[in-house]
């Protein structure tokens, strides 16, 4: 699985001015566990929900991993 399948990403903020956003990487955290998943959600999204369940859609949704496609910004 490739991780820029994980999640439709529009990147629409990063086309703002910086002075609306901070590049800022996520917090990488230990020994994360998938408590619950909201599957009509994910759907809604049109993200994969088995993916997700991967440990690399774990890693990414922890913020130990980026997901392809994505910029991690703060607002």
């Amino acid at each position: 699985m490739n991780s820029s399948t994980l999640f439709p990403f529009n990147n629409s903020y990063v086309e703002f001015p910086e002075r609306f956003f901070t590049r800022q990487p996520p917090t990488p955290v230990s020994k994360p566990q998938l408590v619950a998943l909201n599957l009509e959600l994910a759907e809604q999204l049109g993200v994969n929900a088995d993916e997700l369940q991967t440990p690399e859609g774990l890693a990414v949704l922890a913020g130990n991993a980026i997901a392809g496609g994505s910029e991690p910004i703060a607002t």
